[in-house]
């Protein structure tokens, strides 16, 4: 049980290390060897998790849409009764916060990847 918990808490880490990397060098510039490099660890703990750059893309994606899910069934979005709370909805959704997660360009090659990695469809 503790050990699963340390590898689940380290699969996230290494995501969150490669959402860093892919947001400042760019998504398909980001390879495990600029990640390793980045966390200041060899390549072999992030093969040990992801097998590949596809399974790590994966999880990164994961990631991001979890944060959106956490969003979406929060307290708030349960009731709107007026236009001011569907408006706090749309700012939590996509306001600033969320650029930390998405800015265009990585936004616009995770939708590329629709059409190179069969899993990402």
């Amino acid at each position: 049980m503790f050990r699963k918990h340390l590898s689940t808490q380290r699969c996230k880490e290494i995501v969150v290390s490669f959402h860093e990397v892919a947001r400042d060098l760019g998504l398909e510039n980001a390879y495990i060897a600029m990640l390793a490099q980045h966390m200041e660890i060899n390549k072999g703990p992030v093969l040990h998790y992801f097998k590949d750059r596809e399974e790590l893309l994966l999880g990164l994606i994961e990631y991001i849409l979890e944060h959106y899910l956490r969003v979406m069934i929060s307290e708030r979005s349960d009731v709107m009764d007026c236009k001011v709370d569907v408006i706090r909805f749309i700012e939590d959704l996509f306001g600033r916060a969320s650029i930390v997660y998405f800015d265009d360009g990585f936004l616009y090659s995770c939708y590329a990847l629709i059409y190179r990695v069969a899993e990402f469809r």
